[in-house]
């Protein structure tokens, strides 16, 4: 993660994968202030889910290898897979969703660039 010839990715990249991360800890504090806090295997997973966002804003290389929106979004996809479905629909919370939320706020503000390519943002 301290590599020297680091970059950060463009936007809109930059700010959906922010808003992911938030979205994740914004959950888990939530949980714990209503009294429901996550199990420990549930915690662990969101973890995992997140768990290489800060290196891929870091180190971001929109060119290829790991540390690309490929590589990030099916450990989002396997938290929803496993967590996503929550007995009340009001308490359901889902990554890939934040995610999309994440993208339809940069285009309903005009923050969102159809030049950058968003591989498989969604």
């Amino acid at each position: 993660m301290f590599y020297s010839d680091r970059s950060i990715p463009p936007e809109p990249i930059f700010s959906i994968y922010l808003f992911v991360l938030r979205a994740a800890i914004l959950e888990v504090r939530q949980r714990i202030r209503l009294g429901d806090p996550m199990p420990a295997d549930q915690l662990h997973d969101l973890m995992d889910a997140i768990e290489n966002i800060p290196e891929f804003i870091s180190e971001y290389n929109g060119h290829g290898g790991w540390l690309v929106e490929d590589n990030i979004k099916p450990y989002l996809k396997s938290y929803d897979d496993r967590w996503g479905e929550a007995e009340n629909q009001f308490r359901r919370f889902s990554l890939l969703n934040e995610l999309q939320t994440a993208v339809d706020m940069m285009k309903a503000t005009g923050q969102y660039d159809k030049r950058i390519k968003l591989n498989n943002v969604v």
